[in-house]
């Protein structure tokens, strides 16, 4: 199997719809994406959402990703016929609101703004 790395960072409101989307899909593999709160820089309320590891290429190369437009139509193709918690219509918007890049954690954080801790609390020294 073709597996591709990426990493998606979606905005907090929508980490429970876009981990139904891919549970919908992918099943229970899925059911942990999307759990790790992101912050802004100088807030202590998380924003986003992060989810980062390699995926199954079938479903990677669906996914808008830096210069790669997707293929929307195909992952909606996909998802005809599941049983899936929001509409079609849904779904595309939502995907127009994920950050999906093939780098690595940390520097899609960075890009964003966002970090692991807010900035009042000390981060682990492990």
């Amino acid at each position: 199997m073709n597996w591709q790395h990426r990493t998606l960072i979606v905005p907090i409101d929508l980490a429970e719809p876009a981990r139904a989307a891919c549970m919908a899909l992918t099943g229970s593999a899925s059911e942990g994406l999307f759990t790790t709160p992101l912050y802004p820089e100088d807030s202590t309320e998380a924003t986003h959402a992060i989810s980062s590891g390699y995926i199954a290429g079938e479903y990677a190369d669906l996914l808008p990703c830096g210069d790669q437009p997707g293929n929307i139509e195909a992952l909606l193709a996909l998802l005809e016929g599941v049983e899936f918690p929001i509409t079609i219509d849904e779904l595309a918007g939502m995907l127009a609101m994920i950050d999906i890049s093939e780098e690595e954690p940390y520097a899609a954080m960075a890009r964003l703004g966002l970090s692991l801790a807010p900035d009042e609390v000390e981060a682990s020294p492990w």
